[in-house]
């Protein structure tokens, strides 16, 4: 699956291995997890806490397949989520006060 525009895989700060963190404008929208089970895990809607889902993948390729597959489903509202998110985060790099006063879009 093709991913949309201004959607990429990265490699999270510090993590050796495969790319497992799919951002949009600089927002983790989905993380994968390899946990100690040897069971990879796909968090969907990253940015809201509780997320969205966490999916059992039954491997990396399959994961990151259905984690494409969901951007794409959601696409409009993952890109106005992630907008909220990137304003928020400009108007508080703008004034540092304004980060305990302004409510995050997602608390």
């Amino acid at each position: 699956m093709t991913l949309p525009d201004d959607f990429e895989w990265k490699t999270p700060h510090g993590a050796l291995g495969p790319d497992t963190l799919l951002e949009h404008r600089g927002v983790a929208v989905v993380q994968m997890h390899h946990g100690i089970d040897g069971v990879w895990r796909a968090t969907l809607g990253r940015y809201q806490f509780p997320a969205d889902r966490l999916r059992v993948c039954t491997g990396y390729d399959q994961g990151r397949s259905g984690a494409e597959t969901w951007v794409c489903r959601h696409q409009a509202r993952v890109r106005a989520d992630a907008d909220k998110i990137v304003q928020w985060r400009e108007a508080v790099r703008g004034n540092r006060l304004l980060k305990e006063s302004l409510p995050h879009p997602f608390p």
